[in-house]
């Protein structure tokens, strides 16, 4: 099995491949669950990066109506 999600999964090569494997290989399983895995952090990641700039924005957007034109 491939060392990193970068690589894709690992029937890329896999030369048992066949229609419907990916139902029984045990691989792709595990591959697919940490690909799974880091998607589920990666959302995380983008939510709270996103709540970060949403509060900046809002921050900044309060001290330009404050501030005399």
């Amino acid at each position: 099995m491939k060392d990193s999600i970068l690589n894709g999964p690992p029937c890329h090569d896999c030369e048992s491949r066949h229609s419907g494997c990916h139902a029984e290989c045990e691989e792709y399983r595990a591959w697919s669950e940490k690909h799974e895995a880091d998607k589920a952090r990666a959302r995380k990641f983008d939510e709270a990066k996103d709540f970060q700039i949403r509060g900046m924005t809002k921050g900044l957007r309060a001290k330009e109506r404050r501030t005399p034109r």
